[in-house]
């Protein structure tokens, strides 16, 4: 219940152009969250970095999107990579940060070509 709460009032608080606090009612949210059930609240997380990319909070977007990206890396979720990586690289772009950019696409397709040799039975680099 204080999780819905929490949510709630930060989804009144921005509904109301309170970014700056709503922000933090998401962010306590996922922290009660967290000690509650032992596991993150993913789906809080991704609304989250969605709306601190939409509010240009370079930091905090990057933030929860890496944590994402980890999650989806972690769990073979190559989707969910792959989008995430294009959503880092383009708050990197609009940071004007080209070079992160494309190391984080780079990246991307490493791991593609690396789903690609595993699936066709050759060598995998670890």
């Amino acid at each position: 219940m204080g999780v819905s709460a929490l949510v709630l009032f930060g989804e009144i608080l921005n509904a109301n152009s309170k970014y700056q606090y709503a922000v933090h009612a998401f962010e306590s949210a996922i922290n009660v969250y967290t000690k509650m059930e032992k596991t993150r609240y993913y789906d809080m997380i991704n609304t989250l970095s969605t709306l601190c990319e939409k509010h240009d909070d370079w930091e905090r977007s990057l933030k929860y999107h890496c944590e994402i990206m980890e999650k989806a890396k972690f769990e073979g979720d190559l989707n969910m990579y792959v989008y995430i990586v294009q959503q880092i690289s383009k708050i990197h772009t609009k940071a004007g940060d080209f070079l992160t950019a494309v190391k984080h696409l780079r990246s991307a397709i490493e791991v593609l070509n690396q789903c690609i040799k595993e699936k066709q039975g050759g060598p995998v680099k670890h």
